[in-house]
Formats: structure tokens, sequence, C-alpha cells
């Protein structure tokens, strides 16, 4: 593989990724997949609560 084929790949890649990571994330808001923050950690992890987590999606 070449260094042009493989720059190739990885961009359109990375493209891939970010149009159907856009599409999906809202789905997953509407399905309640999210992270579970517990009480007693820092207020800062707060507002990561209910944020979609692409690994709940292949567990």
């Amino acid at each position: 593989m070449t260094l042009v084929t493989t720059i190739t790949v990885i961009t359109v890649s990375f493209i891939l990724t970010a149009l159907i990571g856009t599409a999906i994330i809202p789905l997953l808001r509407r399905l309640k997949f999210g992270q579970s923050i517990r009480e007693e950690g820092p207020a800062a992890h707060k507002k990561k609560q209910a944020c979609p987590l692409w690994a709940a999606l292949f567990s």
C-alpha cells in the first residue's frame, strides 16, 4: 500500500465516521444510551450525564 493510498483510506474513514456519528448520536439519545454519573463524583462530570457511549452500542 502506498502512502497516498493510506492517507486516502484514513481520510475517507474519518469522514464516514463523522457523518455516521452525527446521525447516530441523536438516535442513541432517544434510546437512552448514556453514562450514569455517580453522585459522589466531581461536579464537572455531571455534564457528561446522558451522553451516548459508542461502547454501549457494541456491548
